[in-house]
């Protein structure tokens, strides 16, 4: 609107205004202020968003969002304030008399005498008797060498609905005789009523305190007895985790609280349920006074009202610690040591490792330096804070020497920002806090008195370095951004998502996903409804039990009715149908569905039944819903069948059944594996979706880690625990989520295979023929020409080396993205150059890529973990070293240069072995100074028959070293020293310690070798320094108590490396003292670190796990000049870098040989 139509019409306004008022009086008047303000603001806002459309908006929407942050940053929430203020009134009903009821069993007095603290566990009949063993054998176990001070444990409860449960509850007292049972069913309205109960009960007992926890708590007993000895005023004690919440008044909540049973909106401070103590002598007084007020719901705000009605303050104890079961990752272990109790939520194995780490042995302080950095749970909440709040370059620049009385240092905010300080800092400094925890204390205690400073960087922290680089990037990349978006108008809404972009990776660095920590922090609930009966069906068809004898496996693949015959005939033809050379391991498959709504379909599938004898019908119409009682169904049948395991697949999926059976042979626990694709998804709640399960069916809203449906193997011996607990649990759509479920209530753990894929057909074409016959199973959707297609690859006629290198080029699914990425770079490249308008928003995002890396690589090259030694020793240990049941002849192998051993496994193909004799492994005679001979150590296998055929090889070759034990890779280290204790018998100067995947040129190392010098102390190969893993799934798992270190020493990594031979006591003798861990070569690093010998690197040794899918990109010269390669390469490409050697040292090819790279 124009200013002058405006100014005209505001005084249009103005005229008729000052008429009516001479009229109206007031009441105009103020009309006429009203229409003149509106006008006004109508005017502003127009002038306002005349140039600038929202800018100066969106700057009052962030003024806005920061005043209200800074409020609820400082100032106390109005809310927490009115519940402080609570009035005190008289909640007696003097002419009631509510009762008390006893308990109907309960343990003995004389059990409980001369107590310091009585413990009393809530819990509820329908908890597994684990959670109160683990209580039981964990905290709740009293500490017998402390005789002064003694506690115990009782748990209260109500009866069960189930007799079962009763039985089982009466049971356990008989043994335990810790149980207080009340005389009605246990439900959470009667949670006060079982409170006043075991209150009655306690008032027998003779003891100072009692202690009210619940049993997902850890309480610290003795630290807790501390503090109350501590604290004194013994008889009016009432302290916790102080609370004053709101009264509900939402029926249906189950801490509602009607009017009539409290009429205050506020409880008064009381202590939260999950953890308080009260002093013995209150019970009386307590019990008393409840027989006049009205018991309300929440037992914990009821124990407040008697307090408060008594005249006693709730105390805080700063040692209680309440949160979810999410926060637990957040919490350091030095924070655990030093918290009185942490609740609640705590499953079993949590309140297990509590207990772990409470009683872990530490040093001489009480703290083991060598750990992780204890860094607390403010101070990972407070990163993003710190960040926008505190100056960065007072982070940086914090480590300035300062002189004189200038280096006593005294922060507030210390306990956040402590372990952002370099030691070099903690050193320099002569006094410091405050606030600081016991374990910061004694870590700063270790700094000073450090033996030597020399192993400590002086920089704080590698975040200080890039939180430093980040922000000088934030504060130049804007006017950069400015000036390149000069005449563009949208630069200030780049620049806010730039910032925004780089506050989120900030977050996603430094602040872990808290979706992924709920998915991970899965609370195991009991999830049975003893009373009910879910029926299993029986099928209506099924095969003959006689044909189905004496399997290894039995494969039950899920199909419909409506799927054509044609795909049944494709599996019994190709991956279904048995191979009859192995008679030991034998499978069958076995089609489960259910009927059909069309009849003739019907009488196809009685025909197809009629033929082949493989289907298993039940009698209802085949549908989605269904298939968790159809899987059902199929295991009641497959009960009846002898067989070790069950593989439950689907129709379109491919099994290579052969591969399967050996890595189930190799895996061991035949008892009780459930394996398969991991995969823990989110419950879904949307009606209408095929997965859809409501909140009666399934509280929690994450699934437990279960294994995909496409694709899994079970137990046999799991098959009836599984169908009797499915009788009582609800039954949901997701038959593999369900499977998970009874897994879980079980406490069976999901286990990967890792050969076995799964995603959808339009990525089958990325496979390369190498990848598709390495893969135990790949689906799902695949159509009977795609199975046929596997099943010819997987067993396609190849050379006599096992590998016909004509075809086309083994290129693996990485390598075709990777070349989907490079040529999309190029094209935005050329788009770069020409003169396209979007052009410097990609030079932006390339500076910004290129900067990142180079900051990446920088830290890489030049901040490496700072290695510090420390003794492993163990000195009153001696861990054994066994020796070979089947060895070679020592006086075959008499003077030799270089002893090789190379680790295979008894499942290995005799193949493989001979193809190393034949090539890299087979001694020249031409050079009789510089000898060398190849050994092969293994274990024994679980096969009869493959043991016979090894000891039939060693016959013919005698180069087998054999322990006596099974070959599983947790043995691998102790196969090594197995290996190593034997070559001190033979007389030779090196040991060459190799994989049966890699091939070595030994007359191109030995001349390596001749050039080095310093035979006596030798230890190379390709260096490598790693994180020792903590994922308990993980094969190189390693637990604390194995190595407190968090990175290795640089070692040699195991696939190819070199040792001297004088070398080899010495480590046997060390290794009798230090714990053996999983991964090998990196335990011979340990060595080698323990007895000062740093590993050197050969350049010329090639490893890379990469390496079979670009082998075919390497020229020959590059293959001629390394002295060894790997790993994972196979037999046929073993035998072509043996002729390429070999053609070269012949003095073939020279003149046509082009020594570049294969395009």
């Amino acid at each position: 609107m124009p200013t002058a139509f405006l100014e005209g019409k505001r005084s249009r306004i103005l005229q008729k205004s000052s008429i009516v008022f001479k009229k109206c009086g007031k009441l105009v008047s103020s009309n006429f202020a009203l229409v003149e303000f509106s006008s006004f603001v109508k005017f502003r806002i127009k002038s306002m968003t005349k140039k600038v459309r929202w800018r100066r908006l969106f700057r009052c929407g962030l003024c806005f969002a920061v005043t209200v942050g800074l409020m609820n940053y400082f100032i106390p929430s109005l809310d927490q304030a009115v519940q402080t203020s609570h009035r005190q009134i008289d909640l007696r009903k003097y002419q009631s008399n509510f009762p008390i009821l006893s308990p109907s069993i309960e343990p003995r007095v004389t059990n409980f005498e001369d107590l310091f603290v009585l413990v009393i566990v809530s819990t509820s009949p329908n908890d597994e008797m684990k959670r109160r063993d683990t209580i039981r054998r964990t905290w709740g176990k009293c500490d017998e060498t402390n005789n002064n001070y003694k506690w115990k444990v009782v748990f209260m409860m109500g009866k069960s609905s189930s007799n079962d449960r009763n039985e089982k509850l009466m049971a356990e007292h008989k043994r335990y005789g810790d149980l207080l049972i009340a005389d009605y069913i246990d439900k959470y309205r009667n949670i006060t009523t079982k409170l006043l109960m075991s209150f009655k009960w306690a008032t027998r007992i003779r003891c100072n305190y009692i202690l009210k926890t619940d049993s997902d708590v850890y309480v610290d007993i003795p630290e807790l007895m501390k503090w109350l000895l501590n604290r004194g005023h013994p008889n009016s004690l009432y302290a916790g985790i102080l609370h004053g919440g709101t009264v509900i008044r939402k029926r249906g909540h189950r801490h509602y609280v009607s009017k009539d049973e409290f009429s205050l909106d506020y409880y008064p401070p009381f202590c939260k349920g999950a953890m308080y103590v009260l002093s013995t002598s209150l019970l009386p007084k307590m019990l008393d006074l409840s027989r006049q007020v009205t018991r309300i719901g929440p037992d914990d705000a009821y124990v407040g009202l008697l307090a408060d009605q008594l005249g006693i303050s709730a105390v805080r104890i700063e040692g209680f610690f309440q949160r979810r079961p999410n926060f637990l990752w957040l919490i350091s272990e030095c924070e655990l040591r030093d918290l009185l109790a942490i609740g609640d939520f705590l499953t079993p194995s949590q309140l297990n490792y509590i207990h772990e780490v409470k009683h872990a042995k530490t040093s001489g302080q009480g703290f083991d330096a060598s750990h992780s950095l204890c860094v607390s749970l403010y101070m990972k909440l407070s990163l993003l804070r710190l960040f926008c709040v505190i100056c960065l370059p007072s982070l940086f620049f914090f480590g300035y020497r300062r002189k004189g009385i200038d280096r006593f240092f005294q922060k507030s905010l210390l306990p956040y920002i402590f372990w952002f300080m370099s030691k070099c800092e903690l050193r320099d400094l002569l006094g410091i806090g405050d606030s600081l925890t016991p374990s910061q204390l004694n870590y700063i205690h270790e700094v000073k008195h450090a033996p030597s400073a020399s192993y400590y960087l002086c920089i704080s922290l590698l975040e200080k370095f890039f939180l430093f680089i980040l922000f000088l990037i934030i504060l130049t990349c804007p006017p950069f951004l400015g000036r390149m978006t000069k005449k563009v108008r949208w630069r200030r809404l780049f620049r806010c998502g730039l910032c925004f972009a780089v506050t989120v990776g900030l977050m996603n660095y430094f602040i872990p996903s808290l979706d992924q920590a709920v998915q991970t922090s899965h609370r195991q609930i009991d999830l049975r409804k003893y009373q009910s009966n879910f029926p299993i069906l029986s099928p209506s068809i099924e095969p003959r039990v006689t044909n189905f004898e004496d399997l290894f496996v039995l494969v039950i693949v899920s199909i419909t009715p409506n799927d054509e015959m044609k795909r049944r005939d494709t599996i019994r033809r190709t991956w279904g149908n048995c191979d009859k050379t192995n008679n030991n391991y034998k499978w069958k498959v076995v089609f489960m569905m259910g009927k059909s709504s069309s009849s003739d379909i019907n009488e196809k599938l009685m025909a197809e039944h009629k033929q082949h004898g493989d289907l298993l019908i039940t009698d209802y119409i085949d549908k989605y819903r269904n298939i968790t009682t159809k899987l059902l169904m199929s295991f009641k049948w497959a009960t009846r069948i002898k067989c070790n395991y069950i593989l439950k697949t689907d129709s379109d999926v491919y099994v290579d059944v052969p591969k399967l059976i050996e890595w189930l042979l190799n895996r061991g626990d035949p008892n009780s594996l459930y394996a398969g694709i991991l995969h823990g998804g989110t419950v879904i709640r949307k009606r209408g979706h095929r997965h859809y399960v409501s909140k009666d069916e399934f509280s929690l809203d994450y699934y437990p880690p279960f294994c995909k449906g496409a694709m899994y193997v079970l137990s046999t011996s799991l098959l009836p625990k599984m169908l009797d607990l499915s009788r009582q649990v609800t039954r949901i759509g997701p038959d593999d989520a369900y499977v998970g479920l009874l897994a879980d209530q079980l406490g069976i753990s999901a286990v990967r295979i890792e050969g076995f894929f799964q995603r959808r057909p339009n990525f089958l074409w990325l496979i390369s023929e190498c990848e598709l016959r390495d893969l135990l199973a790949i689906g799902d959707f695949l159509t009977p020409s795609q199975l046929n297609y596997i099943h010819e690859v997987k067993h396609a006629k190849t050379s006599g080396q096992g590998f016909d290198a004509s075809h086309s080029l083994c290129i693996s699914l990485y390598l075709k993205l990777s070349l989907l990425r490079l040529f999309c770079v190029i094209c935005l490249t050329c788009l770069m150059l020409m003169k396209v308008r979007f052009r410097r928003v990609i030079r932006v995002g390339l500076c910004f890529a290129g900067i990142a890396a180079l900051i990446y690589l920088l830290v890489r090259l030049f901040v490496p973990p700072s290695h510090r030694r420390i003794d492993l020793r163990k000195y009153q240990s001696n861990f054994p070293i066994l020796s070979p049941s089947i060895e070679p002849r020592v006086t075959d192998f008499e003077d030799l240069f270089v002893l090789v051993i190379v680790s295979t496994s008894p499942d290995d193909k005799m193949k493989r072995r001979d193809t190393i004799r034949r090539t890299w492994g087979k001694c020249d005679k031409t050079n009789n100074n510089y000898k060398w001979k190849v050994v092969f150590m293994m274990g024994k296998s679980l096969n009869s028959d493959m043991n016979e055929k090894l000891m039939a090889e060693h016959k013919q070759h005698g180069d087998l070293l054999i322990a006596d034990y099974i070959d599983k890779y947790r043995n691998i280290t102790t196969k090594l020293l197995m290996s190593f204790k034997w070559a001190t018998q033979i007389r030779c100067n090196y040991i060459l310690k190799t994989d049966s995947d890699v091939y070595v040129d030994i007359p191109e190392l030995i001349k390596w070798m001749l050039n080095r010098g310093d035979p006596n102390s030798l230890y190379g190969g390709v260096l490598y320094r790693g994180i020792v893993v903590r994922d308990t799934s993980h094969r190189h798992y390693v637990t604390k108590d194995d190595l407190s270190l968090n990175y290795y020493p640089q070692f040699c990594k195991g696939s190819m490396y070199v040792l001297s031979a004088s070398v080899l006591p010495k480590m046997l003798d060390l290794s009798r003292q230090v714990t053996r861990i999983g991964p090998d070569d990196a335990y011979v690093g340990l060595l080698a670190d323990q007895l000062g010998i740093s590993p050197v690197g050969i350049d010329r040794f090639f490893q890379k796990s990469l390496l079979p899918y670009i082998f075919w990109f390497m020229s020959k010269c590059e293959l001629r000049d390394l002295l060894g390669i790997g790993d994972s390469l196979t037999p046929s490409q073993l035998n072509y870098i043996h002729e390429v050697v070999e053609g070269f040292l012949q003095g073939f090819q020279k003149e046509n040989e082009i020594c570049n790279p294969k395009k």
